[in-house]
């Protein structure tokens, strides 16, 4: 499966070999952000390429939910899945808990949802080519990556050049439309939590497509003391990830905060040489209102 990454340099796992994925303390990766979302069975490759065509038309021109759900999916028909995919729906992005037999799918289709995903992007790729680090940092895409027990894809990854290449990315962007942003935020946690930390820092894109509104968020994992040892002390401090510092909304009415940064440390895993112009990746207010600007003015 050449789309997909393991976490360890070495030949990745097939699906057989996956186990159900490890629980989370903050959430749970089958349930949480998926209300109001279809489960639907998985009756073959026929069928789905069917009922897929209908799902994207229907997400993209009627405003049906951007996540689907699909079982039982053996990790035989996830191939199979996984090769219709390549060959018809590249839009898609994937979550696949082994354990549980469970596909959940993201559609990427909708030119709103597009753009805002490819206008940050490459703004961000600009600031690291005016620090002169482009070469520094690889642009993984839409690689998936496995987890235990589980695998996923992101919108788009960013990976040292340090890391070797079956390592997990340091900066995930996942985006989607207002109404999916509480699945979002799992899929945040996800990354957070499955790569143990190795992902430092994940930006959340939220849309609302009719009023070409945006919310980002920036998550990382922060130390919280486990109330369920409250008998030691001092606590045993565990790491949970959560909203560090950093929402902003861009609308008709402006912008909520003056920036928003990317830490550069987290994400380079150097520290910046301030004498040649290194630092946080910050996204200024006239940033943020010119990346809403272009993405109005090219989804009209």
């Amino acid at each position: 499966m050449p789309r997909y990454h393991t976490s360890v340099d070495v030949a990745p796992p097939t699906f057989q070999t996956l186990a159900q994925s490890a629980p989370s303390k903050t959430v749970n990766y089958l349930r949480d952000g998926l209300t109001g979302v279809d489960h639907l069975p998985y009756r073959g490759p026929r069928s789905f390429t069917r009922v897929m065509a209908k799902r994207i038309d229907g997400f993209e021109f009627n405003g049906a939910a951007q996540y689907v759900v699909f079982s039982p999916v053996t990790p035989q028909a996830f191939e199979e899945i996984n090769d219709i995919r390549n060959t018809h729906f590249k839009g898609l992005r994937f979550m696949y808990i082994g354990g549980a037999r469970i596909l959940i799918i993201k559609f990427r289709v909708s030119i709103v949802h597009e753009l805002a995903h490819r206008v940050f992007v490459r703004s961000f790729e600009q600031k690291l080519f005016e620090m002169g680090l482009d070469r520094e940092l690889v642009p993984m895409g839409g690689t998936g990556f496995w987890g235990p027990g589980s695998a996923k894809e992101a919108d788009s990854a960013f990976k040292p050049s340090s890391r070797r290449t079956n390592n997990w990315p340091t900066l995930v962007v996942e985006c989607g439309v207002a109404e999916s942003l509480s699945r979002l935020q799992v899929d945040a946690q996800w990354w957070l939590e499955t790569s143990a930390g190795d992902v430092k820092t994940v930006i959340v894109i939220s849309v609302s497509v009719p009023e070409r509104n945006f919310h980002f968020e920036k998550w990382e994992l922060s130390d919280v003391a486990d109330p369920s040892d409250s008998s030691i002390f001092p606590p045993t401090i565990t790491e949970e990830a959560e909203i560090i510092g950093e929402k902003v909304r861009i609308s008709s009415k402006g912008v909520t905060r003056r920036s928003f940064a990317i830490d550069f440390t987290k994400t380079m895993l150097f520290k910046p040489q301030v004498r040649c112009g290194e630092g946080n990746f910050t996204f200024s207010k006239e940033d943020l209102l010119s990346f809403a600007d272009r993405v109005r003015s090219n989804s009209q």
